[in-house]
C-alpha cells in the first residue's frame, strides 16, 4: 500500500512541479552565487536523484527568506525526513507549512503519503478527499481516487469515543410567560422541573468489509449515555446501522438501515426502525453537492407513534484552501395519530469556513425553519405555527493539540417563535469536545 500511494505521488508530483535546474553557462557556478530560488531548485534535484545527505547538507547551511522559498525548503526538507524514516518530524513541519499556506497542493499530497506511512489511513484519506474535492479535471480527480483506494485501511475493526458537555434537556420552559390559560384553565408553566446542565459520552464500532467495484458494506454500533443531576432525567441511546457504500469518495452513494432503542431513567421510552439515502458528487473547481433522505418509525411506550422524513440538498463551494461556503434547503414531514402534533417543514441552511494562518479556523452556520401543524391545537387556539431560527459557532486551533486530539468549542443559540407558549424561547448552548487533527 505504501509503495502504491509513494508511486502514484511521485507521478503527481512531476505533474504539478517544473523543475528550474541552474542553466548551463559554460562557466563554473558556485553555490553560495546562485539566487535562492536557484538554490532550491539545486536542493530539489538531489533529492529526486536520492542524494540525501547532500541535499542536507545545502539545506542545513542556506537561508531562504524571499517569496515562498522558505515554504518550498521546509517542503523538501520532509521528503528527507519522510525517506529517511522520520515520519512523525516529516508530519509535524508540513501541518505547519499547510497552517499558513493551505492552499500548496504537493504540500497536502506529501503529507498523506505520511500519514499512510504511519499508519494512519484516515487521516491520509482526508488530505486526498480535499485534493479531489479541489481536481481542476477528470483525469487529477481520478488520480487522487485511486489514492484514496491504496490507504485504504487494512484493519476492518474501528472505534472512537466522544466525551461532551450535554445541555440542559428543557431550555424551553416558556419563555418569558409563567402562566397560560388551556380550555379556560390556568396552567403553570414555572413548576416544570429542570435537568441543568449534564455529561453526554459514548462511542462507536465501525466493522468494514471492502467488496469490489468501489463497494463497501459496514456494520456500526454505538453508545450514548446522557447523565443530569437529576437521575430522572438520564438517559441511554443504542443504535444500529448497516449500510452500503457504493463508489468512489468524490462519486459516492449510501444505502442505510438504522434501528435505535432509547431509555429514560431507567425505563424503556422510545425505538425506531428507519432507512438513510445519501449521495454525494464532486463537481471539481472546489464544488460538491450533497443529497441525503432520512425515514424513521418512531414507536414511543406512552405516547403516539411518529414516522418521520426529511430530504436534505447542500452545494457546497471551496473558494480557496482557506474560505469556502455551503447553502442547503430542507424539507420535513412529522406524522402522529393526532393531527395537531403532525406537521410539514421547510427550511434553509446557510453555512461558512475561514482559515486563518495562524492555524485558527472558524466555522459558522445559520438555519431558519418553518414548520406548520395539520389541525388546530387547544394550546395555540388555532394551527400551530413554529418559525425555528439556529446560529452556530465552532472554533478549532491547530495550536493547541496533544496528540493529535485537538478540542473544538462550539456555541449555539436558537430561537423559536410560536403561537403555542410552550414553543416561544430562546436558547443558548456551549460544547467542548474533541476531535483528530489529521
Amino acid at each position: 500500500m505504501k509503495k502504491l500511494i509513494s508511486g502514484l505521488a511521485l507521478c503527481f508530483a512531476l505533474a504539478l512541479t517544473t523543475p528550474a535546474a541552474a542553466q548551463e553557462t559554460g562557466a563554473q557556478v558556485l553555490y553560495l552565487d546562485l539566487e535562492q530560488g536557484q538554490q532550491v531548485a539545486v536542493i530539489g534535484s538531489l533529492v529526486e536523484g536520492g542524494q540525501l545527505a547532500e541535499a542536507q547538507l545545502l539545506l542545513d547551511g542556506s537561508v531562504f527568506n524571499e517569496g515562498d522559498f522558505g515554504y518550498q525548503a521546509a517542503y523538501l526538507q520532509a521528503v528527507i525526513y519522510r525517506q529517511t524514516g522520520q515520519f512523525e518530524q516529516a508530519a509535524v513541519l508540513l501541518r505547519q507549512i499547510l497552517a499558513e499556506r493551505p492552499e500548496f497542493r504537493l504540500v497536502r499530497l506529501e503529507l498523506a503519503q505520511v500519514l499512510a506511512a504511519l499508519d494512519q489511513a484516515e487521516g491520509a484519506q482526508f488530505h486526498l478527499n480535499i485534493l479531489a474535492d479541489a481536481a481542476e479535471n477528470a483525469g487529477e480527480r481520478e488520480f487522487f481516487e485511486a489514492a484514496i483506494d491504496a490507504v485504504r485501511p487494512e484493519d476492518r475493526l474501528s472505534f472512537s469515543t466522544f466525551l461532551t458537555i450535554a445541555p440542559s434537556s428543557n431550555l424551553n420552559s416558556g419563555g418569558g410567560q409563567g402562566t397560560v390559560l388551556i380550555s379556560g384553565l390556568p396552567f403553570q408553566l414555572g413548576t416544570t422541573p429542570e435537568s441543568g446542565v449534564g455529561l453526554s459520552y459514548g462511542g462507536t464500532a465501525i466493522y468494514t468489509i471492502p467488496l469490489q467495484n468501489d463497494r463497501q458494506l459496514y456494520f456500526a454500533g454505538a453508545g450514548q449515555v446522557n447523565e443530569y443531576p437529576g437521575s430522572q432525567f438520564d438517559n441511554q441511546i443504542l443504535t444500529g446501522r448497516v449500510g452500503l457504500h457504493l463508489g468512489p469518495v468524490t462519486r459516492r452513494a449510501t444505502v442505510e438501515f438504522v434501528t435505535d432503542q432509547r431509555w429514560v431513567d431507567g425505563n424503556s421510552s422510545d425505538s425506531s426502525l428507519g432507512l438513510r439515502l445519501a449521495g454525494r458528487l464532486s463537481l471539481g473547481d472546489g464544488m460538491r453537492v450533497e443529497g441525503e433522505y432520512n425515514y424513521s418509525d418512531r414507536n414511543f411506550r406512552i405516547s403516539p407513534d411518529q414516522i418521520n422524513q426529511d430530504v436534505e440538498l447542500t452545494f457546497r463551494k471551496a473558494l480557496n484552501a482557506q474560505l469556502g461556503f455551503s447553502l442547503g434547503v430542507i424539507v420535513e414531514d412529522s406524522a402522529t395519530l393526532l393531527d395537531a402534533n403532525s406537521y410539514d417543514g421547510l427550511g434553509i441552511e446557510i453555512g461558512a469556513y475561514r482559515g486563518f494562518a495562524n492555524g485558527l479556523l472558524l466555522d459558522a452556520t445559520a438555519e431558519y425553519k418553518e414548520r406548520r401543524f395539520r389541525a388546530v391545537s387547544v394550546v395555540a387556539g388555532g394551527v400551530r405555527e413554529d418559525a425555528i431560527t439556529r446560529l452556530r459557532l465552532s472554533a478549532l486551533s491547530s495550536q493547541l493539540q496533544y496528540r493529535g486530539v485537538t478540542p473544538r468549542i462550539s456555541l449555539t443559540w436558537t430561537h423559536s417563535a410560536s403561537n403555542d407558549v410552550r414553543y416561544d424561547y430562546e436558547a443558548y448552548g456551549a460544547e467542548i469536545s474533541l476531535t483528530s487533527r489529521f
